[in-house]
C-alpha cells in the first residue's frame, strides 16, 4: 500500500505512513458476496410478487369469468416460487452478517427487504384467502 501523501511503500497492515505519518486508507474491506447476493434476489423476488399480485388482480377484474384454475394454478406457483427466493434472501443476508472481514450493508438491505417481502407477502395471502372464504359462504 502507497501513502497519498508522500507515495511511500508501506506494508498492507499499517495504518500511518512509515515516511510521514500520514493515515493510511484503512477501510479495504469488499463487500460481503452473499450480502450481495440477498440485496439482490430480495429486490428481484420482491418485484417479481408485487407484479404477478397486481396481474392477477387486473386479470381477474378484467374477465367476466375470472381466473381459470389452470391459470390462477401457475400464477400461485409463480409467487410461492418469489416467496421461496424471498426466504433464500433473508438466509443469505443473515449468512453475510457474521463474517467480520467484511462489509455488512447489502446483507442489511437484503434482511430487510426479504423480511418485509415475505411478511406483505403473508398478509396479502391471508387477505386472498379471506376475501375466497367470503365468496364461498
Amino acid at each position: 500500500m502507497y501513502c497519498i501523501q508522500c507515495g511511500k511503500e508501506n506494508k498492507e497492515e499499517s495504518v500511518y505512513c512509515v515516511e510521514c505519518g500520514e493515515t493510511l486508507c484503512i477501510d479495504q474491506q469488499k463487500h460481503s458476496g452473499l450480502g450481495i447476493a440477498s440485496f439482490i434476489i430480495s429486490i428481484v423476488s420482491g418485484v417479481f410478487i408485487i407484479l404477478l399480485y397486481l396481474g392477477s388482480a387486473i386479470f381477474e377484474m378484467s374477465t367476466t369469468r375470472g381466473l381459470s384454475y389452470s391459470t390462477a394454478t401457475i400464477l400461485g406457483l409463480c409467487i410461492n416460487l418469489c416467496w421461496g427466493g424471498s426466504f433464500l434472501a433473508l438466509g443469505l443476508g443473515i449468512g453475510g452478517l457474521f463474517p467480520k472481514e467484511q462489509k455488512r450493508v447489502f446483507s442489511i438491505l437484503g434482511t430487510v427487504f426479504s423480511s418485509v417481502t415475505i411478511v406483505i407477502t403473508f398478509f396479502l395471502t391471508l387477505l386472498s384467502l379471506s376475501a375466497i372464504g367470503a365468496l364461498i359462504s
